[in-house]
């Protein structure tokens, strides 16, 4: 795959991930331009040969269980005084994405049944602890406030947090 790199395959060898970036003469003009240099993450359908591309993205994973990927977008505005970004999730089954705005870190639990994620908004507007529960799409806040979220590390069961750290 030209200009690829950071290739991953899902657990169950169906799906491939991996980052598209510009050429080299594609950056330079843009950069010429004063147009941002952004990359792409891709999903490979293995079986099919089907593509999913996601434009502006910078980091993607999936789950232990092979039945999701997030993808991580970068920052629309580069000035913002905030760190969280959309954060895309698709579930591999069903071909439906759901996008999670202003997401600062994330984190798949061991079986890959739960998604922790914490917000870093603008102002702080909505920032916290979220869970969400794969399977029935619920969401459970552990806790919200003016505070910054970070580090965020599931035990090694899987199963609770190890450590999330939070400060005003």
């Amino acid at each position: 795959i030209a200009v690829g790199s950071a290739p991953q395959i899902s657990g169950d060898s169906r799906w491939a991930a991996y980052k598209i970036s510009p050429s080299k003469e594609e950056a330079k003009k843009l950069r010429k331009e004063k147009k941002p240099v952004t990359t792409k993450v891709e999903l490979l359908d293995l079986n099919s040969g089907e593509k999913v591309t996601y434009a502006n993205a910078s980091s993607f994973v999936f789950s232990n269980d092979s039945g999701f990927i997030a993808v991580k977008k970068d920052k629309a505005d580069k000035d913002a005084k905030h760190d969280g970004t959309d954060l895309v999730l698709r579930n591999l089954k069903t071909g439906l994405d759901l996008n999670i705005g202003n997401v600062g870190s994330f984190h798949f639990n061991n079986d890959g049944t739960m998604l922790a994620y914490t917000i870093d908004a603008d102002k702080k507007a909505g920032n916290g602890v979220y869970v969400l529960v794969l399977e029935s799409g619920a969401i459970r806040p552990l806790d919200s406030g003016e505070a910054d979220y970070a580090q965020l590390t599931w035990d090694d069961n899987g199963a609770d947090f190890y450590h999330v750290y939070w400060g005003t």
